[in-house]
């Protein structure tokens, strides 16, 4: 996770010659402060106040936790 709350993935290129790239972004950056759980249920959520914000099984949302 990224300071500015943004989750990311990186890697190489297929040849490994290229300098680490991000592959994939959860595009969150807009929630300063916010944690990173793993719930019981094996969900990954980034939580802003009490709202699930983006999670590993539903995407980017906006639930009440």
């Amino acid at each position: 996770m990224q300071s500015n709350r943004n989750i990311v993935i990186k890697g190489m290129g297929p040849d490994f010659s290229l300098d680490e790239s991000m592959v994939w972004t959860s595009n969150t950056a807009e929630y300063p402060g916010s944690t990173l759980q793993l719930q019981d249920d094996g969900n990954l959520a980034l939580i802003y106040n009490e709202t699930i914000t983006w999670s590993s099984k539903n995407g980017k949302s906006k639930i009440a936790f």
